[in-house]
């Protein structure tokens, strides 16, 4: 349920998001609405995860749900970009105290065996709040006002608290007083913090700048490892990150993410300005993919103890990458209806890749160590995300900027200095009238951009799937195989 409401909010601002911010006066810090949210959550993962390792999941998952409801309700009284910013920093953060421990219940309630089926039951639950999301905000943005985009997060946060004030799944914790690793967790928000704003604003730093933050990252990075081998309770187990199953689902989810919030990013942008579709159509196109990724999620919980991993895993990353590969081949003149088909069998390959993983790592992972190990690969999953839409960003832009600079209209976008995305500006009646030829031109820059965009990591998927054949994961979840998961739960990591 508490999962459900981070799912629902990740999205529910991706149509109305321009409204929200042109109302409070801050349409240039537009790119904060999502970044600000993923930046905080992705800090904290790593950190809420290991404290719940120590001190139980309930304190943890109440403090962040607490967390939420009230920066979702300062969200919706907000009246300025900042109070608007600060309140989004505020609901990741406490998005990111919920996910990996959200996901940490399950392997303490479940056995092996019993995951998978409860995994895309979650899933599930929380592909049904992505698909909401759009949905909801074009809804709320046509005959509401957007205050109620965050309203919707207190009921479901009430209902959580009244579901489980009476029971909630037990965890063993060790009688000693429990030793935090400050230093480690201090360390690591910087690296992780700086890292994420380097990405999200690249395009506005100097070569040096970038080259100095490099630097410091990389020192902040080796101090981090260095405090992390001395502590007695580190945040991230330096020996856990040398674990197999660790490493594979940490690069597989890594990519999950970041082809899924670099294609939902700019595909709405797609259809507003090359399909010429509303709002409320661009949410209804979203709608496929998550329909889709819910689909192969139930089809995947109960078919995996039978197939094992590494079918899935290569059909996933195939599933994503020929929808890709397909948008490119198709080019600015592709019909919406087969968009929607394209983003539907990208949802399908989600939904695979990313539940199989999930039970994947659960069943190879000791009880004592899931939190941290869960908060580990939810953390490399988050900068996935992040990392991708700034790739996304980073190629479109590009592109776009080496055809308008071999283009007549070079010089009307150097007076208004636009570049990148920003020069979609364009795409007005106003600068029509004055430059004949300049939005379709404009459009048509935009189209040939993303759909090379698309090809590039959609033939980067494929790859991934040639390479997951490769993959030594297993091919099923035995009975045998189950008993030695079960008795490797009873021992710490070597």
């Amino acid at each position: 349920m508490i999962f459900l409401i981070t799912c629902l909010d990740g999205t529910v601002v991706t149509i109305c998001g321009k409204q929200i911010m042109e109302d409070i006066g801050g349409l240039e810090y537009y790119s904060w609405l999502n970044a600000g949210y993923v930046l905080s959550q992705t800090a904290l993962i790593p950190i809420a995860g290991k404290i719940s390792d120590q001190f139980g999941r309930k304190p943890v998952l109440y403090a962040g749900t607490a967390v939420f409801v009230i920066s979702s309700l300062t969200a919706a009284m907000s009246f300025s970009p900042l109070m608007m910013i600060s309140s989004r920093i505020m609901q990741g953060i406490g998005g990111g105290m919920i996910v990996p421990v959200s996901n940490a219940l399950i392997a303490d309630m479940y056995g092996p065996s019993e995951r998978s089926k409860v995994m895309a039951s979650v899933n599930l639950l929380c592909t049904a709040g992505m698909a909401a999301g759009p949905f909801i905000g074009g809804i709320i943005s046509a005959v509401a006002t957007w205050h109620w985009v965050f309203l919707i997060n207190i009921p479901l946060a009430v209902l959580f608290f009244v579901l489980t004030a009476g029971k909630f799944p037990s965890q063993n914790i060790a009688g000693n007083r429990p030793k935090v690793d400050y230093s480690g967790m201090a360390t690591l928000t910087t690296v992780i913090l700086v890292s994420m704003l380097v990405f999200q604003f690249s395009d506005s730093f100097e070569y040096y700048a970038i080259a100095a933050v490099a630097v410091f990252i990389l020192m902040m990075l080796i101090l981090f490892f260095r405090i992390e081998k001395s502590a007695e309770e580190p945040v991230i187990s330096i020996k856990m990150l040398k674990r197999k199953e660790v490493k594979l689902s940490s690069v597989f989810l890594f990519f999950n993410n970041f082809g899924m919030m670099g294609l939902i990013t700019y595909i709405v942008l797609f259809a507003m300005y090359v399909l010429h579709l509303t709002e409320m159509e661009c949410a209804l196109l979203c709608i496929p993919l998550f329909i889709s990724m819910a689909f192969l999620t139930i089809v995947n919980g109960f078919c995996l103890p039978k197939t094992g991993y590494r079918l899935w895993i290569v059909s996933g990353f195939m599933l994503m990458g020929v929808p890709l590969i397909l948008l490119f081949v198709a080019g600015e003149s592709i019909p919406a209806g087969v968009v929607a088909v394209a983003v539907s069998v990208f949802g399908a390959g989600c939904g695979t890749l990313g539940s199989t993983v999930s039970v994947y790592l659960q069943n190879h992972t000791p009880k004592s160590e899931m939190g941290m190990s869960v908060a580990t690969v939810s953390l490399i999953r988050s900068v996935g995300a992040t990392i991708g839409m700034t790739v996304f960003a980073f190629i479109i832009s590009s592109m776009m900027d080496m055809y308008v600079s071999g283009s007549e209209y070079k010089d009307v976008a150097e007076a208004e200095g636009l570049s990148g995305t920003g020069l979609l500006n364009l795409i007005s009646d106003s600068y029509e009238a004055l430059y004949p030829g300049i939005s379709e031109a404009i459009t048509s820059f935009f189209a040939d951009s993303f759909t090379a965009c698309a090809a590039i990591i959609g033939t980067l998927f494929l790859i991934l799937s040639v390479a997951g054949l490769a993959t030594d994961c297993g091919y099923t979840v035995c009975e045998d195989q189950r008993v030695r998961i079960s008795l490797s739960a009873t021992r710490s990591f070597p």
